[in-house]
């Protein structure tokens, strides 16, 4: 009676909560193609499923990514115009520039283009991304296995065999194409990192910028003030004069 519940008893799937994982810590290929040793057609065409998602989402990043480097090219463009309107100001004459303005115009301009240039670099088209390669999706030995499988004598009918040939392949090329979406990841990585600083230094551009807006307001200010206060005090001294 024990025997017969045992081997009654339904195999446990393993629970998914399992160890936990470097997320950032990369398989190597070998250990990829290893443990891809599938017998299940399904599961095998699963993972292969999993492996073309994973190249879809790295191509919409580099989109994103992108979209993001062009965005910091032209705002930082138009705030650049922005700030060389004070130094014009100062060329006409209608702010009298101290030594601290000078110093915050220049590093304003430092900022202004490092951030350009980021933008632009990362714009840049630059080799080394991975592709699809046709000797791994044409492999003359792989397909010939896969067309016609040997060691399946086990499999009753023809149709199950060419499921088994299939599944082989899709195995093959699931290690291929998660080798081509990591290589890609690493290249948009890269990307991401010249984004992200350019986005830094447009950040403290635009902190410097606003520093010599408000010197320039001061200033101009302060200027007005003391025109102003001129003519009255001679008036007052015209005054004395005559008294």
């Amino acid at each position: 009676m024990m025997a017969t519940l045992e081997n009654d008893q339904k195999p446990e799937a393993p629970t998914p909560d399992g160890p936990k994982t470097d997320l950032l810590d990369d398989l190597p290929e070998d250990e990829i193609r290893e443990r891809l040793r599938l017998v299940n057609p399904e599961l095998a065409k699963e993972v292969y499923e999993i492996a073309k998602a994973q190249i879809a989402s790295e191509a919409a990043r580099h989109t994103r990514l992108d979209s993001k480097a062009t965005s910091l090219v032209s705002a930082a463009g138009l705030s650049l115009t922005l700030g060389m309107s004070i130094v014009t100001l100062i060329a006409k004459g209608d702010v009298v520039a101290t030594p601290y303005l000078w110093v915050m115009l220049a590093v304003t301009g430092l900022l202004g283009v490092g951030a350009v240039g980021f933008g632009v670099f990362a714009l840049l088209v630059k080799g080394g991304f991975a592709r699809v390669n046709d000797h791994n999706v044409f492999d003359k030995d792989v397909l010939r296995f896969a067309d016609s499988p040997t060691g399946t004598d086990d499999l009753a009918t023809l149709k199950e065999k060419y499921e088994f040939g299939a599944a082989v392949y899709r195995q093959h090329m699931t290690a291929h194409l998660w080798e081509v979406s990591l290589q890609e990841h690493r290249q948009l990585n890269r990307k991401a990192t010249q984004v992200r600083d350019g986005q830094i230094l447009f950040a403290l551009f635009l902190l410097a910028l606003v520093v010599c807006v408000a010197t320039e307001f001061v200033m101009t200010s302060t200027e007005k003030k003391d025109a102003g206060a001129t003519p009255e005090a001679a008036a007052s001294a015209a005054k004395a004069a005559v008294r």
